[in-house]
């Protein structure tokens, strides 16, 4: 009888949550309407029907068996995470799983992290170590996994001018070197650019370092010193880190980068290389060539000594179309006996198109100093700017012209100077380039970038001056995953509730439960939420009925992942209040009550609904009546009747019927169904009323 029972539910369509069913009081055998006034009534004596208990809910049934009370529970079940991890650089900074499980003001608090990282030491710092040590660093937990752009900037300096003596910078990782300039100066005055650029694949936390360090044991310093990690959409990039030499005089390659563009517009072009030459009677050359015509950079260099490795920094804006275009580094020697090297070269181009604003100004053509120790405007650049982190970035062709005079160049904005270059060139004809930039917070009132230069004859010149400032559009990102488990029950709904805030305005919230059909997060529908938050808790809520199960793994454990987005630099705050995730089970009391015929003779019996209480909450509420078929009687969705009186079932003489609930509930309560089992002898007017209740709490 039990596994007939079992059967029973498996006939039942899935649905989810539990109720519970009663039975309220029983009355005796009473006419339902007119059409039965005829009849005979029911005499006292003993029952030919008689309701029995079932093997589910809670049965009350009358003496004589001819009314009952049937009581079921609905499952509405609150679950809470049970495990998070934070994702990506988001860390925690206060608060436990404990404090997101009521809606009390009371929060777990995580600080956001960035696609983009910054750190910057101006001051001069200064050693006599022939081991690198720090100057600055960037420890850096990307949001994502992808290639990052580093660019760094700095001044160097070394106290004495012997021949053996000098100061070295590098752009290092903790294992691999990606820029490295060792300068030997002419004048203890000088202080000598470095630029690094690299493109890195980066997977977790990375720490970046640029470092100095004597030569040989005399004082050295280093100032001005900035690193700058960033993450673009459209870029292209180039690199070749290995030592190449050539006795050529001729253009050789160092590195190509060839691509055609997926839109045409602006783009901006950077490049790093360090240089040497083997003698000191001769120069090393480089250039920036574009589609074998374009040139931005030129430059050359006659070094003091074999073991230097000299600076070559670039940058520009450029506009490209949608055909082919192809970047080359290249380098040469000045004569055939002297040997030339280039090492780090890397080249990137990135659109413009990434980010919201951006102003640039140049001036390629050649100025002399006129007077000596005179500063005097090569390029300004004029703009109102939007609100925002800006990078401004300025690039210069610079000469002192002569081993015994030095030129100096600085950027500046509204007069503060954000780098300050002095040089000596190794020969007449030498001419260098180099790169500095700062970040800065800009409001929107008139700003004024410029590059000056300086020198110490009219042997002084400066040519192909380039300025941009950028509008930073990079987004600071809070992300972590939740976990937690269920049950495995068929679910009519899932409800998932989220509230939150954090320390900013209007920041944009995406929240995902993981879809085990897909295998994934979803990025619309069912399972993906989007919404605005701010200082102020918000209550961000889904409801799902098409196919929740799909939601939870087959042990009912859950995901869910919440990343929190604003466009800014520096970090905030995301507060989690309260995380919820609420079953509403389908429950099927199999089975609830039995009606047996105590004679020989057949009826036939159904149900019939007539009155209720408070069945708006419930979704899905079906009385099936089984005899080896199932048949429904009454049945509501969503809160009304479907089908307010079954079908009749025969009852066979002796035979047995058995009655089977089948409920999910949208909220808590108390609902009731009022019913009669309509009893009739097959071709007669004999026939009965049975009372039956049925409550579902």
């Amino acid at each position: 009888m039990r596994a007939c029972m079992r059967n029973i539910g498996a006939l039942i369509l899935g649905l989810t949550l539990m109720l519970s069913i009663g039975l309220a009081g029983w009355t005796q055998a009473s006419v339902w309407n007119s059409l039965y006034a005829h009849a005979s009534p029911i005499r006292a004596e003993e029952p030919k029907i008689r309701l029995r208990e079932g093997t589910a809910g809670t049965s009350i049934i009358s003496i004589n068996g001819t009314s009952a009370k049937v009581s079921i529970s609905s499952d509405i079940i609150a679950y809470n995470p049970s495990g998070y991890t934070p994702l990506g650089g988001t860390t925690l900074i206060s608060g436990a799983l404990n404090d997101i499980r009521a809606d009390d003001s009371v929060y777990m608090t995580f600080r956001s992290c960035g696609y983009s990282a910054y750190n910057e030491s101006l001051d001069i710092s200064s050693t006599t170590s022939i081991s690198y040590v720090d100057k600055v660093s960037l420890t850096f937990n990307p949001p994502e996994t992808g290639h990052y752009i580093i660019i760094a900037d700095a001044e160097i300096q070394c106290s004495s001018t012997a021949v053996n003596a000098g100061v070295k910078a590098r752009l290092y990782n903790g294992t691999n070197t990606y820029q490295e300039v060792i300068y030997r100066p002419r004048n203890t005055a000088e202080w000598y650019p470095f630029n690094a650029l690299k493109q890195l694949y980066i997977q977790g936390q990375t720490t970046i370092r640029l470092q100095f360090a004597s030569v040989s044991g005399s004082s050295v310093s280093i100032r001005n010193a900035r690193l700058f990690i960033f993450k673009a959409t459209s870029v292209h990039y180039a690199e070749s880190e290995g030592r190449s030499t050539t006795n050529s005089t001729l253009w050789v390659d160092k590195v190509t980068l060839r691509f055609t563009p997926s839109s045409e517009g602006d783009y901006l072009i950077i490049a790093t290389a360090n240089l040497d030459s083997s003698s000191t009677s001769y120069d090393v050359m480089c250039r920036l060539i574009q589609d074998d015509s374009i040139i931005h950079a030129e430059v050359r260099r006659r070094p003091r000594a074999a073991s230097n490795r000299y600076n070559f920094g670039a940058m520009r804006k450029i506009t490209l179309d949608l055909s082919e275009h192809i970047f080359s580094l290249q380098f040469c020697s000045s004569s055939s006996f002297a040997t030339a090297g280039i090492q780090y070269a890397h080249i990137i181009v990135i659109s413009l198109r990434d980010f919201p604003a951006y102003y640039y100004q140049e001036s390629e053509s050649e100025s002399a100093a006129q007077q000596p120790n005179t500063w005097y405007d090569k390029v300004t650049l004029s703009y109102v700017p939007l609100e925002g982190e800006h990078l401004i970035i300025g690039s210069l062709h610079h000469t002192s012209g002569s081993p015994i005079q030095q030129v100096q160049f600085r950027l500046s904005q509204n007069g503060n100077i954000a780098s300050d270059r002095v040089v000596r060139q190794g020969a007449s004809m030498d001419y260098e380039a180099s790169f500095s930039f700062m970040k800065v917070m800009l409001n929107p009132s008139i700003k004024t970038d410029k590059i000056q230069f300086s020198g110490t004859s009219k042997t002084v010149r400066v040519k192909m001056a380039r300025l941009v400032s950028i509008q930073l559009p990079f987004q600071q990102i809070a992300e972590m995953e939740f976990t937690g488990t269920s049950n495995i029950k068929r679910w009519a709904q899932l409800t998932w509730t989220v509230d939150c805030s954090a320390s900013i305005t209007s920041t944009t919230v995406v929240i995902q439960l993981y879809n085990y059909q897909i295998g994934g997060y979803p990025e619309e529908g069912n399972g993906f939420a989007k919404a605005e938050v701010g200082l102020n808790d918000s209550t961000i809520i889904q409801t799902i009925r098409d196919n929740p199960a799909c939601f939870r793994d087959a042990s009912g454990r859950w995901r869910m992942r919440i990343r929190c987005l604003k466009t800014r630099t520096d970090p905030f705050d995301f507060r989690i209040d309260w995380i919820e995730f609420k079953v509403f089970c389908q429950n099927t009391y199999d089975y609830v009550l039995k009606i047996t015929n105590c004679i020989a003779d057949s009826w036939i019996v159904r149900f019939r609904a007539y009155s209720e209480v408070n069945i708006g909450r419930l979704y899905n509420y079906t009385i099936y009546v089984y005899d080896g078929d199932s048949s429904i009687q009454i049945q509501i969705i969503d809160g009304d009747y479907s089908q307010q009186c079954g079908s009749w079932l025969s009852l066979d003489g002796f035979g047995v019927i058995y009655v089977v609930v089948s409920v999910s509930a949208l909220e808590l309560g108390i609902s009731r169904i009022h019913t009669y089992l309509e009893i009739n002898r097959p071709n007669t007017s004999v026939y009965n009323l049975m009372d039956v209740e049925f409550e579902v709490s």
